[in-house]
């Protein structure tokens, strides 16, 4: 069962939106365009005429924001974290992975203002990545998380599914995004854990 309603979901992807507009287009510091956003929208504590306080939505969480461009779905930038901290609430988490992904994917060059309309905002929730086994894995549905030492790679779940990749192929694809050998994840001194998402995008 889906843990966000379509109004908490819709409501996370407008504040996403209005952070990205108001840093890029009216030249908020990032700070203010994610704190102004927040009050837009009602979610900073203070509930707001007909927004009753959403406890889901201000809980820790910790999520990915993907930006997509053009009809054929290009990549644009990708950021997020595996695990919530500081603690964050789920809601400035999404904000600042908006900010993240825009200006701070160091494959991509930073949008800018003539980009923000053409670009389609996706966000994925995760659970908390736990160990999972081998055979446990169901490609489509796990996303994966490999830790070895200082090493680290995430790959979400749709990455095997949107690159048709078998689940050898997607264990490698998640060493080499940790900068490790391809079948490092059989090492003892790795840990692979497995998380789920819940994704949803503008239309």
């Amino acid at each position: 069962m889906p843990r966000f309603s379509a109004s908490q979901r819709r409501r996370l992807l407008a504040v996403a939106r209005a952070t990205l507009i108001n840093r890029l287009v009216h030249g908020m510091s990032p700070a203010d365009a994610v704190f102004a956003a927040l009050t837009d929208a009602h979610l900073l504590g203070d509930a707001g005429v007909g927004q009753p306080f959403d406890a889901v939505l201000n809980a820790d969480g910790a999520c990915f924001v993907t930006l997509w461009s053009g009809k054929q779905r290009t990549l644009r930038g990708c950021r997020g974290e595996f695990a919530a901290h500081q603690p964050l609430p789920l809601v400035r988490s999404v904000a600042q992975m908006t900010l993240a992904a825009a200006l701070d994917d160091p494959r991509f060059t930073p949008l800018t203002a003539s980009d923000v309309r053409q670009v389609r905002i996706e966000i994925s929730v995760l659970t908390p990545p736990a160990p999972v086994q081998i055979s446990d894995i169901k490609i489509g549905k796990h996303g994966l998380l490999i830790v070895h030492g200082s090493h680290r790679g995430l790959l979400l779940p749709e990455v095997p599914i949107e690159h048709h990749l078998s689940l050898d192929q997607f264990l490698a694809a998640l060493c080499d995004k940790a900068h490790l050998p391809a079948d490092a994840w059989r090492d003892p001194a790795s840990s692979l854990l497995a998380f789920e998402t819940e994704a949803w995008e503008e239309e």
